[in-house]
């Protein structure tokens, strides 16, 4: 098949879907060696998918990358089913003796299961907070000794074939900005694909469109400049036509360009016996709207979006559920969706920190960052929920907002804004923003 797109003047590349494993289905044809499988933080492991943690593993890795870059594409993906989140039964990864280990070894100090799980919900907050970031850590480690592998496996054949990696809103396993497109583009520094994805499938629910567009704006919101082709993944599970029409497929990739891609790539499989007549209307449908989404890389490149940011580190996931137990939290970054409120209401959000006009922090949020941090962005104007309020107020800074927290009333309650001179404030409610007074400056 290569030569044939070639021969229409097109590169093609080849996207690796399972690098250690998939979901727990069709197990009885999936591969079955006796290596380590991820396992959960409750002991349960996913029968089709195997843990980085052991060398067997890898190897197995890099003979699969090495016998795809022999094949000769002209560049190679690696999807995101490598990720710690949401593999079969496993919630959350991996909880391994192999993994325990390696923790271990990163922290100076030994760890069990039992004592690990404690130590993450611990009941002093910072404690707590201190080893989920050592976790996450930990986590996005583990996704780029995978990257390195891959790309070593692939430089044994050719040293100058560009790999990329497909993202998903991976909170959990640490974003990995920072390391893991350095992994991908190796000892020769070569350019580094990325295509964020994740959801929206079909349009029973047409305005998950936005919602997907801003979880595509915050996977590329960190990435380093070097990452320069952003491709949008067109997801479009179960791959049957009528799941999704024409029109709302356009107004998809204009909504992932307008948050930061570069361009689409189209996820089908078709389930006839001539694939390319049943994904034909859409075809026909880009190439007519090719002028006006080459207008849009045209106008927005790699400028960053301004507007409201929900601030956000690689270690964000460290203050979900921060007063819970962190296994019950949301997957793929399903509690960031809260933000997608502000932008119901017409006002425009910013993925990156670079094109902030105002910073909004939720719940437990203002924990990810240091009290320098945190001033910079009170001087510039803040969007602050009831929780968070508190957690201000807790830190003894309530003097950057100007007023006090009396109470918070989630139920049966309104906002009211108004100027109100008196630093006593009434009842804020739990989903209320509170903006830091111009009038008062941080410290």
């Amino acid at each position: 098949m290569l030569p044939r797109f070639r021969a229409l003047g097109l590169q093609a590349g080849i996207n690796h879907l399972a690098t250690l494993g998939h979901a727990d289905e069709d197990v009885e044809r999936a591969l079955r060696e006796p290596w380590q499988r991820l396992t959960g933080h409750d002991g349960l492991t996913a029968q089709a998918c195997y843990c980085a943690s052991d060398p067997r593993v890898m190897a197995y890795v890099g003979r699969c990358y090495e016998r795809l870059a022999a094949v000769g594409p002209d560049f190679l993906w690696v999807d995101d089913d490598l990720r710690l989140e949401s593999r079969g039964p496993v919630r959350f990864g991996c909880f391994c003796e192999r993994c325990l280990k390696g923790f271990s070894q990163r922290t100076g100090r030994p760890w069990t299961r039992a004592e690990l799980l404690a130590a993450l919900n611990a009941d002093l907050a910072e404690e707590r907070l201190r080893w989920r970031r050592h976790w996450l850590a930990h986590n996005r480690g583990y996704v780029a000794d995978v990257l390195r592998t891959v790309r070593a496996a692939v430089d044994r054949v050719n040293r100058r074939l560009p790999l990329g990696y497909m993202s998903a809103e991976l909170t959990y396993s640490g974003y990995g900005w920072t390391e893991w497109p350095v992994a991908l583009a190796g000892p020769g520094a070569l350019p580094v694909r990325w295509r964020p994805g994740g959801g929206f499938y079909t349009d029973e629910t047409p305005t998950a469109l936005l919602g997907k567009a801003h979880s595509v704006g915050r996977q590329l919101g960190g990435l380093p400049d070097m990452v320069i082709d952003r491709p949008y993944e067109h997801e479009n599970y179960p791959y049957q036509p009528p799941k999704k029409s024409v029109t709302l497929a356009m107004a998809e990739v204009a909504a992932a360009l307008g948050a930061g891609c570069t361009g689409v790539t189209w996820n089908g499989l078709g389930l006839g016996s001539d694939p390319f007549q049943e994904f034909r209307p859409y075809f026909e449908a880009m190439r007519a709207q090719r002028p006006f989404f080459d207008q849009l890389v045209a106008a927005f490149g790699h400028s960053r979006c301004e507007g409201i940011w929900p601030a956000l580190s690689e270690d964000h996931f460290a203050t979900v559920n921060a007063a819970d137990s962190w296994f019950t939290a949301p997957v793929f970054g399903r509690e960031l969706h809260v933000f997608n409120e502000l932008a119901e209401l017409g006002l425009p959000l910013a993925y990156h920190p670079g094109g902030a006009r105002l910073t909004v922090f939720a719940g437990d949020a203002l924990r990810q960052f240091s009290e320098a941090t945190l001033e910079s962005w009170f001087k510039k104007g803040v969007l602050l929920d009831g929780p968070a309020l508190r957690i201000l107020q807790g830190l003894g800074l309530r003097e950057w907002v100007g007023f006090r927290l009396r109470g918070l009333r989630p139920a049966e309650s309104r906002e009211l804004f108004t100027d109100h001179p008196s630093t006593a404030a009434t009842p804020v409610g739990s989903g209320t923003a509170a903006r830091s007074s111009p009038r008062s400056r941080p410290g």
